[in-house]
């Protein structure tokens, strides 16, 4: 990192600097990747980055959705005067996921849900 000159592999004008045994250019620039699932496959994304990456897309896709709405003095005002307690928030957070919407349902299903053979050994 830094600026390169063409006959100096290590240039000392570096805001970064590496040193020991581990550092190298695919731990740097790959750091988000593992070896796939068979030998010789080619490198994969980590799941964690994969689901991490898929949550920034989604609180970005709601960002541009929360922008378009407007919001009228009486909505801001209700906003405001209303609080729920801990308890409330447990409460809908199970009863969402007791009784979910089609939507919840179909992606529960779909993503969350594991077959009865993966509990019996």
């Amino acid at each position: 990192m830094g600026k390169y000159w063409p006959d100096t592999a290590h240039p000392k004008k570096s805001n970064i600097f590496w040193s020991g045994q581990g550092i190298c250019y695919d731990r740097i620039c790959k750091g988000s990747l593992k070896k796939g699932d068979k030998a010789g496959s080619p490198m994969v994304k980590c799941k964690l980055i994969e689901k991490r990456d898929q949550w920034v897309a989604y609180l970005e896709m709601k960002h541009k959705r929360t922008k378009s709405v407007k919001f009228t003095p009486e909505d801001h005002q209700r906003m405001k005067e209303t609080s729920y307690s801990q308890d409330d928030v447990k409460n809908s957070i199970a009863d969402i996921i007791l009784t979910p919407n089609e939507t919840w349902f179909a992606l529960k299903k779909k993503n969350y849900t594991m077959t009865e053979s993966f509990f019996h050994t």
